[in-house]
């Protein structure tokens, strides 16, 4: 089963995702905040987190580089959301470790796409073919 780590603060979209992945045979975590997400992380991994860039005002980012630095979650594949973007914000979620980014609004297959893009079998080879 694939599991995933969902840290977002709009209450509607974290039950919609949940709701969603949970139904494609998604096993996922979706603490209240930053500070939950690392608990969770510590008591067991997760394939992929997906990640508000303004979770508890702001510390989307400040996760995002917690888990890049740390010897154990540096490998697991981050996707960061934001809307309204501009290039800037999206170039530094890159500089910080995010593998791949998704701009809001966006819908239920589209965040499909972006998690089974960067989820890995046990044989080693990706699930899905890279999205394009």
């Amino acid at each position: 089963m694939r599991s995933a780590l969902l840290v977002e603060k709009d209450p509607a979209v974290r039950l919609a995702l949940l709701r969603m992945l949970g139904r494609r045979g998604w096993w996922v975590d979706a603490p209240a905040g930053a500070e939950g997400a690392l608990a969770l992380l510590g008591q067991a991994p997760r394939d992929v987190a997906l990640i508000d860039w303004s979770a508890d005002d702001g510390a989307g980012l400040a996760l995002l580089a917690a888990i890049k630095m740390d010897p154990v979650w540096h490998a697991m594949p981050v996707v960061m959301m934001h809307r309204g973007a501009t290039l800037a914000e999206v170039g530094r979620a890159f500089e910080l470790g995010a593998n791949d980014f998704l701009p809001k609004p966006f819908t239920g297959e589209e965040a499909l796409r972006k998690l089974n893009r960067w989820v890995i079998d046990q044989a080693g080879s990706p699930d899905h073919a890279p999205a394009k």
